[in-house]
């Protein structure tokens, strides 16, 4: 898929040699610009440009970096939304008002230490839990996008949105500093990845949409109303809160 230019281009890169090539440009005069400017930038390029919601950068990843899907998940795609829910359950561990397991024990007690099997099987009901969030967004999302384009078209990828969806969300990989650095709100770091997460989404579904800001913002909108509504019956519905936490008695065990 060519982003930015006013005709199709078949072919991203024209071989040079073995090692270089040339990129592709529009065919028409009036153009002439690059059909995929990212396909001769290093990752890290790529990476900071997903962060900036350039949807160029959204374009390359999902049409031209991914091997094609005629109905299926790409399996580099599939690896990312294990890495997701993972990460979103030991985010759930760190919540203040899921348990107050923000604060982190000095490295002293971590010698020799081993989580209780009771802390593993609450992080096991918490990966269970996301795992369910994540597909009750993705059916929101795809339910809410079939609503918008049936009456315009009768064939739409929506492996490509499914896609979009999950790719939006790498910036769960931020969550990781919770594991380096010890906040004294988690809630509130937590708080700022998911407003992150909440606008790629938008700009991910405007890219595979092509349609304009508001119509990506409401449906962006409808898939974490159910999210949240999930959460909600979870926590009050059902009275589900983690008490344990893989670091429970560690953090009991010493004054922080």
């Amino acid at each position: 898929l060519a982003p930015k230019i006013l005709s199709p281009s078949s072919i991203l890169c024209v071989p040079r040699t073995l090692i270089h090539c040339a990129v592709d440009r529009c065919a028409q005069e009036s153009c002439k610009q690059v059909a995929d400017r990212y396909v001769e930038h290093e990752f890290v390029i790529i990476f900071l440009d997903l962060v900036l919601h350039k949807h160029q950068a959204y374009r390359h990843i999902l049409f031209n970096r991914l091997d094609y899907q005629e109905t299926l998940i790409s399996p580099r795609i599939l690896q990312l939304s294990f890495f997701v829910v993972l990460l979103d359950a030991y985010h759930k561990t760190q919540l203040r008002h899921m348990g107050g397991w923000g604060e982190l024990a000095s490295v002293t007690h971590w010698q020799g230490y081993t989580p209780t099997l009771e802390s593993w099987k609450e992080f096991g009901v918490l990966l269970v839990h996301s795992v369910v969030q994540l597909a009750l967004y993705v059916f929101a999302l795809v339910w809410a996008a079939k609503l918008y384009f049936r009456a315009k078209y009768s064939f739409v990828k929506y492996n490509y949105l499914v896609m979009a969806i999950i790719l939006s969300n790498f910036g769960r990989g931020f969550l990781l500093l919770l594991m380096i650095w010890d906040y004294d709100d988690p809630y509130t770091f937590g708080a700022i990845v998911e407003l992150f997460i909440f606008s790629s989404n938008i700009v991910a579904i405007q890219v595979w949409m092509d349609q304009s800001t508001w119509v990506s913002v409401a449906i962006t909108s409808v898939g974490w109303a159910a999210r949240f509504m999930f959460t909600f019956v979870v926590q009050y519905a059902f009275a589900f809160r983690p008490t344990m936490g893989l670091l429970s008695p560690v953090r009991n065990s010493t004054t922080l």
